[in-house]
């Protein structure tokens, strides 16, 4: 194989974790999370910095707990490769609908992930995340807008029709 093919393949894999941790965060899904991630992983914010399965196991039920609905888009994904290690800049931009006791109210992130990236046996995964954070907006909702939100779970793992339409793939045909 050139080494141009594998490099379109390693940034191909790296474009997948960072998507894969997107999904993750806005299905709640501690797994997809932490498959992410090396065990030895660390993330690094403003609200908390440590490991990164630490991290997947608590951000999902706090999501659950405080936001009715969020949704992660990624943008402007750079890599640098170099053998089995990687940098990477992604664009981050988080729409997020958060209770605010029987009401709800928008919270808008916009920032960049920084990454560096290892393949260790073969496989790419995050070792360390540090998330910046370089404009965050809040408001409200003009009035009505809120009825137009998910009444619940229905969006977050394992209830999100992403999830059914996942196993008709592994569904036998007969």
């Amino acid at each position: 194989m050139t080494d141009r093919i594998q490099e379109m393949l390693d940034r191909s894999d790296l474009l997948e974790l960072v998507n894969r941790y997107a999904r993750g965060l806005d299905r709640c899904d501690v797994d997809q999370l932490k498959a992410v991630f090396f065990d030895d992983a660390t993330v690094n914010m403003i609200s908390f910095s440590g490991s990164a399965h630490a991290f997947a196991e608590t951000t999902p039920a706090a999501l659950r707990v405080h936001a009715v609905t969020t949704s992660h888009l990624t943008s402007n994904c750079l890599f640098e490769i170099a053998g089995d290690r990687a940098t990477g800049e992604s664009y981050l931009l988080s729409i997020s609908v958060m209770k605010d006791g029987d009401a709800s109210k928008p919270a808008i992130h916009v920032g960049r992930y920084l990454d560096r990236f290892e393949r260790r046996n073969g496989e790419w995964k995050i070792a360390c995340r540090t998330i910046i954070i370089d404009l965050e907006v809040a408001g409200s909702f003009p009035a009505g807008v809120h009825a137009l939100m998910p009444k619940g779970d229905e969006q977050r793992h394992p209830d999100d029709a992403s999830y059914s339409l996942r196993s008709w793939l592994t569904e036998t045909r007969g």
